[in-house]
């Protein structure tokens, strides 16, 4: 008989415990109302990458060699790939307020000219100021801004028609900020 009360009892425990373990699933609310749509925010472009240099007069250095003043600039987006297919614009924005693509010449007599060029290499772009006559560029007297702007073939690619000597055009097609 002992057993058989041994038996009864762990049944009984077995079946407390099996009925405390269940449990009904929670009761879901009413569904609530959308939320406010959040502002659109920029269309970004994982295919082009720009940047805004500030040059001030004292970082120009001056190489005797190629007779011409020169900064180098750090431009992490510059790869092998856009060195090879790709493109890097470079930018240089006036007095007048306007950005002009680089290389450029500018006339200050009607016998003298000072050339800006670009060069580039992988995560670097270095310009270049050389005057027509062979001489030392004169110093600047106030800071200069450029531009660069790093395009992957791709997008080149797909914007077949896109006039890349117009700054404004180039930041209205992809989307640039000043």
């Amino acid at each position: 008989m002992k057993s058989l009360k041994t038996i009864s009892g762990i049944l009984m425990l077995i079946l407390i415990l099996s009925i405390a373990g269940c449990q009904k699933d929670p009761v879901q609310g009413p569904k609530g109302d959308t939320g406010a749509t959040g502002a659109q925010g920029t269309q970004g472009n994982a295919n082009v990458h720009w940047t805004t240099f500030t040059v001030n007069p004292s970082d120009w250095v001056y190489d005797g060699t190629l007779h011409s003043s020169l900064v180098t600039l750090s431009v992490s987006g510059i790869t092998t790939d856009i060195i090879n297919s790709g493109a890097v614009l470079v930018y240089m924005l006036t007095s007048s307020g306007v950005y002009a693509q680089l290389p450029a010449t500018i006339y200050p007599q009607n016998w003298y000219s000072e050339s800006f060029d670009v060069y580039t290499a992988v995560g670097t772009l270095q310009i270049r100021v050389s005057d027509s006559d062979l001489s030392q560029p004169g110093t600047f007297s106030s800071p200069i801004t450029f531009k660069a702007i790093v395009i992957s073939s791709a997008l080149l690619n797909s914007n077949p028609n896109l006039d890349l000597n117009s700054y404004a055009k180039v930041k209205t097609v992809l989307n640039l900020e000043d």
